[in-house]
């Protein structure tokens, strides 16, 4: 049978090229962040789809062409609806045209009338489903080359700074310690009203400094971690768009590229991963499951997701789609967290016949907030008052400080040598608003380091540069500091 005979409408291998494509396409976009053991419920949703909607199609028309036809349709709606939503939100946002009030209605009376002029007419369609294969086809050739091909792993720009170290200097063990969104103490008193300065006297008791006016240089932790562990701002980033999930995820791709730990590596260091991030060569050993929300990226192609996701509040609880329904929940976070501390505290005890860098991120005490200052459950503010968020995150900080104090204690107990200790915000407070402001910038930064090479630190330092500084103290680097710059990405509340 000839070629162009097979393509043509007859037969309708679109139901399976449609969502092979999707699905190639994004692994050709985002391999190096996709769990399929997370995604793969909703991959299966994106191949059962075509078949449930033709099995609808052909018991309503009784005729393979019209079948085949009114499939089309229905399945370039289910897959780029919400393509098409998110181009008008952003061509014209805010207004009626890009409201589902319009898009919903609108589709079901396109949908339904392409369906009875089908149903009224003799179509004659081979041309269109050789041109719909043959492109589908193309396309698909194309991803898999580019996914193949090593080219297709595209690497970030390097701005990381050319650095000279002392090859005779002491090289103690580093713990990086990171806390999601947590803010500086002066912040708290002016933002909240609450006094951290407990905290702060201990740490200066046990030796560290506290860098009281402390900067971050991006409001999303993605960017922020990336500029830390490139040492330099990240020249691809655009503040003037806004940020919503595609735009958000180039910024874990540039944490993947980052070369902090194979800097370590080299200067004989054993670093580890114990964060959030896969970073390449170091993936993480104590991941969250679909951290990034890569299963959205899926869901994009799938119209009821996309609704469910973002008006789905709106729907009585028995239209919402559960059965995949598995983003993280706050339980999760706090186990995360909590398993993060334990590898911590393992990592203490191993034996490396060599130095340690190690990099954990903990969560909290970002948001939901889910537990009160003693560790006890509270209930997730979703639907609270807007000032209720603040209350509890304030919690969240004081039961994060415990945690603060047991890691401390912890890596000084341990230690062979004295280590260097840094306690650092990826950027202050974000409240679910996108109303720029200064307290976004505004972290908690304190740093130990051994009383033999212990350094004045500068009271406004900004995260850029807190590497710098290390390699600089500890290896006689001379790396120049960088000014202290901020950009405030506008984020849809991550």
């Amino acid at each position: 049978m000839q070629l162009r005979s097979i393509l043509q409408s007859r037969f309708p291998f679109f139901l399976l090229l449609l969502p092979a494509f999707i699905v190639l396409h994004i692994e050709k976009d985002y391999s190096r962040l996709i769990s399929y053991s997370s995604c793969i419920k909703e991959i299966l949703i994106l191949f059962l789809a075509p078949v449930a909607i033709y099995a609808i199609a052909w018991l309503v028309f009784r005729s393979v062409i019209k079948a085949n036809l009114f499939s089309l349709i229905s399945l370039f709606v289910f897959f780029f609806f919400g393509d098409i939503k998110d181009l008008l939100s952003k061509t014209f946002p805010g207004s009626f045209f890009q409201s589902y009030t319009f898009l919903f209605p609108t589709t079901i009376i396109l949908v339904t009338g392409a369906g009875i002029l089908i149903r009224r007419s003799k179509p004659e369609a081979d041309r269109l489903f050789r041109f719909v294969h043959l492109a589908l086809l193309l396309f698909i050739v194309i991803d898999l080359t580019l996914i193949v091909l090593p080219y297709n792993q595209p690497t970030a720009p390097n701005t990381t700074p050319d650095i000279q170290f002392c090859g005779e200097c002491p090289k103690p063990d580093i713990y990086f310690i990171l806390l999601d969104e947590y803010t500086s103490s002066n912040n708290m008193q002016q933002q909240f009203g609450y006094d951290n300065s407990a905290i702060d006297n201990y740490l200066k008791s046990e030796g560290f400094s506290i860098i009281a006016n402390s900067t971050s240089n991006y409001n999303l932790t993605a960017f922020s971690m990336s500029s830390i562990f490139s040492m330099n701002y990240l020249p691809t980033v655009d503040s003037s768009k806004d940020f919503y999930l595609k735009n958000y995820l180039p910024g874990v791709e540039l944490m993947y590229e980052t070369p902090l730990l194979s800097i370590f590596g080299t200067l004989g260091y054993t670093a580890y991963n114990n964060s959030i991030f896969n970073i390449k060569n170091y993936p993480s050993l104590t991941p969250l499951p679909d951290m990034w929300g890569i299963r959205q990226i899926f869901q994009q192609h799938n119209i009821f997701r996309k609704m469910d996701n973002e008006i789905g509040w709106q729907f009585p609880s028995w239209m919402h789609l559960r059965l995949t329904k598995e983003i993280p929940t706050p339980e999760a976070q706090d186990i995360r967290d909590s398993i993060a501390m334990k590898k911590l505290f393992s990592i203490l005890h191993e034996k490396t016949g060599g130095p340690k860098f190690v990099y954990t991120h903990l969560l909290s005490p970002h948001f939901p907030f889910t537990r009160d200052s003693l560790g006890n459950k509270i209930a997730t503010p979703f639907n609270a008052a807007a000032e209720q968020p603040e209350k509890d995150y304030i919690s969240q900080v004081a039961l994060t400080n415990r945690m603060i104090r047991k890691m401390v204690d912890s890596i000084k107990a341990y230690s062979l040598a004295p280590p260097v200790i840094i306690i650092q915000g990826d950027h202050g407070y974000r409240p679910a608003t996108r109303e720029i402001s200064a307290s976004q910038f505004r972290n908690f930064n304190a740093m130990y380091f051994p009383e033999s090479m212990r350094p004045v630190i500068n009271d406004s330092m900004s995260n850029v540069n807190t590497f710098r500084f290390v390699f600089n103290q500890l290896f006689n680097s001379r790396v120049p500091l960088l000014d202290n710059r901020h950009y405030f990405l506008k984020y849809w509340p991550l």
